[in-house]
């Protein structure tokens, strides 16, 4: 699990304690390729029981990000360690995921 010290970069060079939703674009674009790393996406897992997880591409990543509601409070070091997570077993129900299901729209 990654811990951030305040104002400090995360593992994707963005400040870890930044919200995602207060990214700029070339933030955005360096987080998802640290998230695209890490999940070594694109890709689709078979999970078994006719269940499979698809792990996007960068595109992919940087288009969520018009998805999430203004009042998200998820922030980088909190999506590095849910990349991190999804990365290591795509199929389990990655409780390190919660603050940015939370932060999904619609």
């Amino acid at each position: 699990m990654i811990v951030g010290c305040g104002g400090g970069s995360g593992k994707s060079g963005v400040e870890g304690d930044k919200r995602l939703v207060d990214l700029n674009a070339t933030e955005i674009s360096d987080f998802c390729s640290y998230v695209v790393d890490v999940e070594m996406a694109p890709r689709t897992v078979d999970c078994g029981g006719g269940v499979s997880v698809m792990l996007k591409d960068q595109a992919d990543c940087i288009s969520t990000f018009t998805q999430f509601i203004a009042t998200c409070a998820a922030t980088v070091t909190q999506g590095e360690t849910c990349a991190e997570a999804v990365g290591t077993n795509p199929c389990a129900n990655n409780a390190a995921c919660a603050p940015l299901i939370q932060c999904a729209g619609g």
